[in-house]
């Protein structure tokens, strides 16, 4: 009766091992596909460099303005929180997020809660 137990012990260890060595073979033969497709996909991006073109900063638009404001309320408000400690040299928009929006929902409503 040891040795049966001992068999089928050996068998089932042998079979999720065996699972384990060919899901290891099956995530590195994604991974080289991936990275094909990506280095293909980079490729064909490089091939049409892009065009920039520097705003004329002489002319202001509306949005312009309405940029300028804010970035002059932005220093305004860091000068006072920081007590004129911080020099501030440049303030660039971000677009997008990295972070998940579920975060940035939380982050939100823990805002709004400390102000009620």
């Amino acid at each position: 009766m040891l040795f049966f137990g001992l068999k089928v012990a050996f068998i089932g260890i042998g079979t999720v091992f065996s699972a384990l060595v060919f899901l290891i073979f099956v995530i590195y033969a994604i991974s080289a596909v991936a990275k094909a497709l990506e280095s293909k996909v980079a490729y064909t991006n490089e091939k049409k460099p892009a065009a920039a073109v520097e705003p004329n900063p002489g002319i202001l638009t509306a949005a312009n303005q309405a940029d300028s404001e804010l970035i002059a309320v932005i220093t305004a408000a860091i000068a006072v929180a920081s007590q004129n400690s911080v020099n501030i040299r440049a303030i660039t928009r971000v677009l997008g997020s990295a972070t998940p929006s579920w975060s940035n929902a939380g982050r939100v409503e823990k805002m709004n809660l400390r102000q009620s």
